[in-house]
């Protein structure tokens, strides 16, 4: 009876942070990159090199969107994990999938996690507790 409690306060909280998720998702999320952001993933998408600053003439280079055949000079301006996330968003996206898929797979994924650590610590504590009382 115990394991079905939990099993239904599993999916009652998957469904309820979806939703949540989902809501926060809908009225909150981005819906083009701007600045820093847009350059680098345009910069990153056009010549295949993680920068910002693109070279006018010699020895000058200035932030700005890069033309095909421009030269994009590598830069560690920003840390690159986010860049490359949404690099690989926007390859995804052309795919089928939307960001809202990928916001709930994430979820999923994230959600899982936490419960199978959650589960180890609770097993861990219930078997101290045995080993404790000789039980």
């Amino acid at each position: 009876m115990k394991r079905l409690n939990l099993n239904l306060l599993f999916i009652f909280f998957v469904f309820l942070f979806v939703a949540v998720r989902l809501i926060a998702a809908y009225f909150f999320s981005d819906t083009y990159l701007d600045n820093e952001w847009g350059k680098l993933v345009h910069n990153l998408e056009l010549s295949g090199i993680f920068g910002i600053n693109v070279v006018i003439y010699d020895f000058h280079a200035t932030h700005k969107f890069a033309n095909p055949g421009d030269i994009v000079l590598p830069s560690i301006f920003m840390p690159p994990l986010y860049a490359y996330f949404i690099y690989f968003t926007i390859r995804i996206y052309y795919l089928g999938l939307t960001n809202i898929h990928i916001c709930v797979k994430l979820h999923f994924v994230r959600l899982k996690t936490y419960f199978k650590i959650e589960l180890s610590y609770i097993l861990q504590k219930e078997t101290s507790k045995i080993e404790q009382y000789g039980c």
